[in-house]
């Protein structure tokens, strides 16, 4: 009977298991297929730049658009949805007024397109200014606690620079000399060149460009970059100069020396500012950006860049340092001109994508994720009637969670009418059905265990094997 009972215990063992792995499999393609959690960043209400403007917004419509498969597609990993805003705006003084406004928002320089903004007046489209201003830190969606994810919107404007930027930690008139090497090998074998120098990091800063490699050792610096061909390298010294020995190889390790190659350095005398205008004409992946962007923008971010590096007492950098910066998220600011006659209206809209968050953390099927900080409005003279209007996507047609309460029409759609800003910020989620079930909880974590089968694979398996042999064994000897 003892032995029975083992048996069936360890048929139960192999059972699970089995399942266990199964499922673990059938999920692994699904489960690796994409991040569980993709970051979306807040949309924005336009604001005045006059901090006492004497126009009054009268009614705005908000709407968000995820009904057509051309806007969800700009999502990467998760969904995005065209939101139109249209205030009807009014001049209620007995003068003529022309009223500067912004347009923030919040994207990488690399994700934005401005050709997916459209700003009307009267419905007719306007042109308008594109600034950039400070990087934006981690954006939480803490929906109790709103406050402490407000922007300061003060410091955004203040982060807008039209002028030249002027650094705080450097002259832009210090001359320095910059080393230009122009090497080439003279076999077919690649060649690894190499500069060593030791320097007194409180009299010299230097700035380098084409290097790709870089070595400290007790205060002796090495940087190095391998010439298929030809390549030209430099060095840009302020403060006092220093000694360059050059080592060329044709390994990684440093251990086979060779002649192979040549060289003619240029030394010349240059300021910083020219150095740093040179380098952003010759570097070509800001050409993408020159069409747009308002001007001293490149340049600004550039100078900025420099000054913070400097703060934080870095004296030895690349100049791709100073151009990183595609992939920032960062306040991008949209400015435009409305010129409004004495006690008179106009309509003024704001056309875009805007993406969410993606949260699959906790949920089988994702969550989707929209914040809209309505608080910029407050910066108006006033502020009446707002209607929202949130056309969900067919796959997934429910709001499951909202900051502010909406009714769902008989189209579908989700809409709240205020008769005066609320006073939360708008944030709501999207999902593929009417409420997350325990069950889509519970598909979450077996879908986990996807995770985990290389673990399951090395220790159930053998564990599978002892237990079949076992059961091999009992049977052959009661046989």
């Amino acid at each position: 009977m003892g032995e029975r009972k083992l048996m069936r215990k360890n048929i139960i063992y192999i059972f699970i298991i089995t399942l266990i792995m199964l499922i673990s499999f059938v999920n692994l393609g699904y489960a690796n297929s994409g991040p569980t959690f993709w970051h979306g960043y807040p949309s924005l209400e336009i604001l005045s730049i006059e901090e006492n403007s004497p126009i009054v917004v009268e009614n705005e419509d908000l709407i968000f658009d995820f009904s057509k498969d051309e806007y969800l597609e700009y999502g990467d990993y998760s969904i995005s949805g065209l939101v139109t805003a249209i205030y009807r705006m009014s001049n209620q003084s007995s003068e003529d007024q022309t009223v500067q406004m912004a347009f923030p928002i919040i994207s990488s320089l690399r994700r934005f397109n401005p050709e997916e903004i459209d700003i009307k007046i009267d419905n007719k489209s306007i042109p308008f200014d594109i600034y950039i201003g400070d990087e934006v830190g981690n954006i939480r969606n803490r929906k109790d606690d709103q406050e402490d994810d407000r922007l300061d919107f003060e410091q955004i404007l203040k982060s807008i620079n039209r002028e030249v930027y002027l650094p705080q930690n450097y002259d832009l008139n210090e001359i320095g000399t910059l080393y230009t090497y122009n090497v080439s090998r003279t076999s077919e074998e690649d060649v690894n060149f190499v500069i060593e120098y030791t320097y007194d990091r409180e009299k010299t800063r230097l700035i380098t460009k084409g290097f790709n490699g870089y070595w400290e050792d007790n205060g002796e610096i090495r940087i190095s970059s391998w010439i298929h061909d030809k390549e030209i390298l430099e060095i840009y010294v302020i403060g006092e100069d220093i000694d360059f020995n050059i080592r060329v190889f044709t390994d990684g390790e440093l251990s086979k020396v060779t002649d192979a190659y040549s060289y003619e350095l240029k030394k010349d005398d240059i300021s910083l500012e020219d150095y740093l205008k040179k380098s952003i004409v010759e570097y070509k992946d800001f050409d993408r950006y020159n069409d747009y962007l308002a001007d001293n923008q490149l340049l600004n971010l550039v100078y900025k860049g420099l000054d913070d590096i400097i703060e934080h007492n870095v004296v030895n950098l690349w100049i791709d340092e100073l151009f990183s910066l595609d992939d920032l998220d960062r306040i991008i600011l949209l400015i435009y001109e409305v010129n409004f006659s004495k006690e008179s209206g106009r309509e003024v809209s704001v056309s875009y994508l805007s993406r969410g968050t993606m949260d699959r953390t906790s949920t089988y099927d994702p969550l989707y994720t929209f914040d809209y900080l309505l608080n910029p409005a407050e910066r108006w003279a006033g502020f009446t009637n707002l209607n929202i209007e949130i056309r969900p996507p067919k796959s997934n047609p429910y709001i499951v969670d909202s900051s502010i309460d909406l009714f769902k029409n008989e189209d579908g759609n989700y809409i709240g009418n205020f008769e005066s800003l609320p006073d939360k910020d708008l944030s709501f989620t999207l999902y593929s059905k009417e409420e997350i079930t325990f069950m889509d909880k519970v598909k979450r974590k077996v879908d986990n265990l996807a995770y985990a089968l290389p673990f399951i694979i090395a220790i159930g398996v053998p564990f599978l094997i002892s237990l079949i042999k076992k059961i091999i064994r009992v049977r052959n000897y009661k046989e």
